[in-house]
């Protein structure tokens, strides 16, 4: 879904490993080949649509016990965004990992963080009961 499909992005040791792995049986490719490619008798050796994709994914996750209709790859990615923020990753780094091409979409999961962090309806309620407790 975006114009530039060779931008740069950082694997971690087990992730590459595993690619690596899944080219090697593969076989071989050339540099123009797409990454994932599909293997049906139709599209064979062309990019892997994106219901393609999440129809693995769904695979994938029944496959390990979890049969959530709410889970999806979208929500993975929601997770991915989630869990980069709130362990100390920056919004450009964040926003750069999922390709928001706004920061603003990314700057709305910060803000949600936040939210948590400190209810304001909390602090309400603790007042309130504060002036119950003085009654």
């Amino acid at each position: 879904g975006r114009p530039d499909a060779d931008e740069f992005i950082c694997l971690g040791p087990d992730l590459h490993a595993l690619i690596l792995k899944y080219l090697s049986m593969r076989g071989t490719t050339k540099s123009e080949e797409p990454l994932f490619a599909t293997l049906s008798t139709n599209c064979n050796g062309k990019r892997m649509s994106t219901r393609s994709i999440r129809r693995i994914v769904k695979q994938k996750l029944r496959a390990n016990g979890i049969n959530n209709p709410r889970l999806s790859c979208h929500s993975l990615r929601v997770s991915a965004v989630t869990y980069c923020l709130q362990n100390g990753a920056g919004l450009q780094e964040t926003a750069s990992l999922v390709r928001h091409a706004d920061i603003n979409s990314t700057l709305g999961y910060a803000r949600n963080l936040n939210k948590l962090k400190f209810i304001p309806e909390k602090a309400i309620d603790d007042l309130l009961a504060k002036e119950l407790e003085c009654a």
